[in-house]
């Protein structure tokens, strides 16, 4: 099974609404955290601000009042790089004060991974 196929199954079982427990078998391969780590790194977006009752880890909703970004795929990109990038696309993201990428469900705002 290639490895897009399987973080886009994990979000599909996600958004099917099996719960919060599975969101915690999102699969990021490498090949899609390295994608993520440099796109993040040429695309600097601010820290997002929360107060202190939103933590963000697996499950979590989040805060309408956070800024969502999405991924914008370069059609340079799309000859390069045969990661799952659609599986990536489809998620928005926002970097914690800590500097952690946090990829986030769109349809519910909930966080599917936090990059360490």
């Amino acid at each position: 099974m290639r490895h897009g196929k399987t973080f886009g199954l994990s979000l599909f079982l996600l958004a099917a609404g099996t719960g919060g427990a599975l969101a915690q078998a999102t699969v990021v391969t490498p090949l899609q955290q390295q994608y993520i780590t440099a796109y993040v790194a040429q695309n600097p977006v601010p820290a997002a601000t929360y107060g202190s009752e939103f933590d963000p880890t697996v499950g979590a909703v989040v805060p309408e009042t956070v800024v969502l970004n999405q991924f914008a795929v370069r059609q340079e990109e799309n000859r390069n790089w045969d990661g799952g990038q659609d599986a990536v696309r489809s998620m928005l993201y926002f970097v914690t004060p800590t500097q952690q990428t946090v990829l986030v469900e769109p349809g519910t705002r909930r966080v599917v991974y936090v990059m360490r």
